[in-house]
């Protein structure tokens, strides 16, 4: 029975997460450091497997996060920014395909595609901006006090802050463009609202 191969865009929405989540979580546990950074021995293959499982574990938990914190926040137009001419800048309901619809020749293929090219990388986004912030957290806690006010710090934690709003704006518009793909491919109407509730300009 062959093994399945490991999906390019499960990679990089879970594991490569999982993997920064590991990476910070090594700076408060000192059993987790061991075994990514082991002292003194050369790492072992089972190490390395078990390393792999933990952090495609930890990406997966992340993802879950991702789902309870960052998803419903693209249901919220963004404050102070027009969603003319950029709708996934407004509130995009999430919407469940209609499975019915992949019987139709072309649904399914149509359908694998949206979520290679847009459910992919937006988890890949919003799960990569929560590991980030996770893994910045656990590097500052690690520190010793007076090490926490240096100029590096502080820059360091600025810098981690901008890429976690670059991935979000990133996973916004592929979110959009899922949804979108999803509506249309369940037959109905696709629209994005502004904060008064009117429909988005489409582009």
């Amino acid at each position: 029975m062959p093994v399945p191969a490991l999906e390019f865009g499960l990679f990089i929405a879970y594991l490569v997460p999982g993997v920064i989540a590991f990476y910070g979580l090594s700076f408060v546990s000192p059993q987790l450091r061991n075994l990514w950074r082991p002292e003194g021995t050369v790492p072992s293959v089972g190490a390395a497997v078990l390393t792999a499982l933990i952090a495609l574990a930890l990406g997966r938990i992340v993802s879950i996060g991702r789902a309870a914190i960052v998803d419903p926040t693209f249901q919220v137009p963004l404050p102070f920014l027009s969603c003319r001419d950029a709708p996934y800048r407004g509130a995009v309901k999430s919407a469940e395909p209609d499975y019915r619809q992949m019987i139709d020749s072309g649904h399914r293929e149509a359908f694998m595609l949206a979520i290679a090219n847009e459910q992919r990388p937006y988890q890949f986004g919003g799960n990569t901006a929560l590991a980030v912030l996770l893994a910045t957290l656990c590097w500052v806690i690690g520190l010793k006090a007076g090490e926490r006010a240096r100029l590096r710090v502080v820059m360091s934690i600025i810098g981690a802050m901008a890429l976690a709003a670059i991935l979000y704006g990133g996973a916004r518009v592929s979110h959009y463009r899922f949804v979108r793909a999803v509506v249309m491919l369940n037959g109905g109407e696709f629209q994005a609202f502004d904060e008064n509730g009117k429909p988005c300009k489409q582009p």
